[in-house]
């Protein structure tokens, strides 16, 4: 193998999910679903959706994918409060985990959280964007 030979790394969503839905903080908020989409949502629970969406990338160095963070409640201090526990989740996990093909190595907020609540249903919605460098595990 050459220095300049690709390397896959696995699915940075999947190992977000999974590290969350491991994390004994995620699962004090229960009940609450860590998942990619809003398949089955129900606005009377509580929803964590993780998207990537992009990033950018020099071969050979480590990966920055970017990573929208979405938390529904029917409460809006709920929500904001899920938002600020997955982020001190994922801080707390940045130089420490593997799983899913990749390495986390650091998380960084690139949009702060805000809430973005839905007019119409007066959902709770919480937002943030996340820039986090990555490695093949």
């Amino acid at each position: 193998m050459t220095a300049f030979e690709y390397i896959h790394y696995g699915s940075l969503t999947d190992a977000i999910i999974d590290l969350l839905n491991s994390d004994s903080h995620i699962q004090a908020l229960a009940p609450v679903t860590v998942t990619r989409n809003l398949v089955g949502y129900d606005r009377t629970l509580r929803w964590i959706v993780i998207s990537r969406q992009g990033g950018s990338w020099a071969w050979p160095q480590p990966a920055h994918p970017r990573i929208d963070v979405e938390c529904y409640a029917p409460q809006g201090g709920d929500a904001e409060d899920m938002m600020e526990t997955v982020l001190s989740v994922l801080f707390a996990n940045q130089f420490n985990y593997v799983g899913h093909g990749v390495r986390l190595i650091s998380v960084k907020v690139e949009t702060s959280p805000f809430e973005s609540t839905d007019k119409l249903t007066s959902v709770s919605r919480f937002i943030s964007a996340l820039r986090i460098t990555v490695k093949p595990a």
